[in-house]
């Protein structure tokens, strides 16, 4: 049986989703910094928060996505890019043309995610990661050194429509002989 998804703006001094903030950003000290500055949605299913994303405002046409997390059982499932559509749809109310976020190199499922929804790869801060953590990180057998900045210019087209089919290219030629 299907349940339908509810995004919501978070207001001010709500109670935090720790569960999941914590997800996404192990250390509640660095979230206590940014997420009171933070436009904070939430993913509910019933009255059960799912998935949380926070947009910090950068500027007064910049933002960025600071966290990320959506329950172990439900990713795969479109509340990820559901989360980032609404905030997408929600900056653009306010004036923001440009969100920024940042991954780890690692981060396979975040990269293929951020694409998805329309970012693009900007930038990569090489060894980020054991600059920061005194524990290699790993992910997919893969080590975290670099940082990952993608960017979404908000007021560019969406992305081409997904092709349909066997997934082949077809050569298009007048040489029938091709």
């Amino acid at each position: 049986m299907s349940t339908e998804l509810r995004i919501e703006l978070v207001p001010p001094h709500h109670p935090l989703p720790w569960r999941l903030l914590l997800m996404a950003d192990p250390s509640r000290t660095a979230i206590k910094k940014y997420i009171d500055r933070s436009l904070l949605y939430l993913a509910f299913e019933y009255d059960m928060p799912i998935g949380a994303l926070a947009l910090l405002p950068q500027d007064e046409t910049q933002a960025e996505i600071v966290n990320l997390a959506v329950d172990p059982d439900r990713q795969g499932q479109g509340v990820g890019q559901a989360l980032i559509r609404t905030a997408i749809a929600d900056a653009r109310t306010r004036g923001i043309r440009e969100i920024h976020v940042a991954t780890g190199n690692s981060s396979l499922e975040a990269l293929a995610l951020y694409q998805k929804t329309g970012f693009r790869l900007a930038r990569i801060e090489p060894d980020y990661f054991p600059a920061q953590y005194p524990e290699p990180i790993y992910e997919h057998g893969i080590w975290c050194r670099d940082r990952v900045w993608l960017v979404n210019h908000i007021d560019e087209p969406d992305q081409p429509i997904k092709p349909t089919g066997s997934g082949r290219i077809s050569p298009v030629s007048d040489n029938p002989g091709f």
